[in-house]
């Protein structure tokens, strides 16, 4: 009986795409892929809903999150500055408190650390009990029983 020769296959890298803005520059500096890189997109994406702006300004260069960062702490530690940050289209009509809550959000999703930011469950609870607009009655999705 002999030996035979195994043939390993070479490793592939997984490689990580994103849009410009919306990318965890925690991946982009480590390359280490986790849950809360989508946690940090969301934010991302909540930013571009409030402001109307988009996630990257070809014109200036510059990404949504480096302009707004300042203001998101100020929004953190008092809420001052939730008027200045809401999409000047909407004319002034609009929920402060509901702005407040979605903006804050959205700093806690763009923390540097991904160990900082909150899970998916954490900002439903979060927009549940502090959203008047949102039903109570919504809830996470339950897996579908009987799938494998």
């Amino acid at each position: 009986m002999g030996f035979s020769s195994m043939v390993v296959p070479p490793r592939t890298k997984q490689i990580m795409v994103g849009s410009p803005g919306y990318t965890d520059p925690h991946y982009l500096r480590t390359g280490i892929a986790c849950k809360k890189n989508d946690v940090y997109s969301l934010g991302v994406v909540i930013l571009e809903l409030v402001t109307g702006m988009e996630a990257f300004c070809p014109k200036r260069g510059q990404l949504l999150t480096t302009m707004v960062s300042p203001k998101l702490r100020e929004i953190a530690d008092g809420g001052v500055g939730v008027a200045g940050m809401v999409d000047l289209r909407l004319g002034g009509e609009f929920d402060w408190e509901e702005a407040k809550v979605m903006l804050t959000i959205a700093g806690l999703c763009l923390q540097q650390s991904p160990t900082d930011r909150p899970s998916a469950a954490e900002i439903m609870q979060t927009m549940k009990g502090k959203i008047n607009s949102i039903d109570s009655r919504l809830s996470l999705p339950s897996p579908a029983k009987g799938r494998h």
